[in-house]
């Protein structure tokens, strides 16, 4: 699925990458597709994914700390290295683990 044909501002050109979304959350799994620029820090991206959650009304009934994951390591939230120096490529999958309001 791909959310509102999501990019990121000034994401869609030649050095963008496109990566995955794994959005696991109490109800199922969504996934889908971005365009990110891989120059800019994992915690500027994050919030662009986030407003893409908001936009469809998804994360809005969800705490507001979530877990990702990419190949098996947790990245914080805060996280300022760029998808370069995090080794993000395109067509690489980025997990999110979302947990709902009041707990399980």
């Amino acid at each position: 699925m791909d959310i509102l044909g999501a990019q990121h501002q000034g994401a869609s050109g030649p050095g963008s990458i496109k990566i995955k979304i794994a959005c696991l959350m109490e109800t199922g799994q969504m996934d889908f597709d971005l365009s990110l620029d891989p120059k800019i820090p994992f915690n500027v991206n994050v919030q662009f994914i986030l407003q893409q959650l908001f936009a469809q009304n998804i994360a809005s009934n969800y705490n507001e700390q979530i877990e990702y994951k990419f190949q098996k390591q947790i990245i914080s939230q805060a996280e300022k290295r760029t998808l370069i120096e995090l080794g993000i490529t395109t067509g690489d999958e980025i997990q999110m683990k979302l947990s709902m309001k009041g707990g399980f």
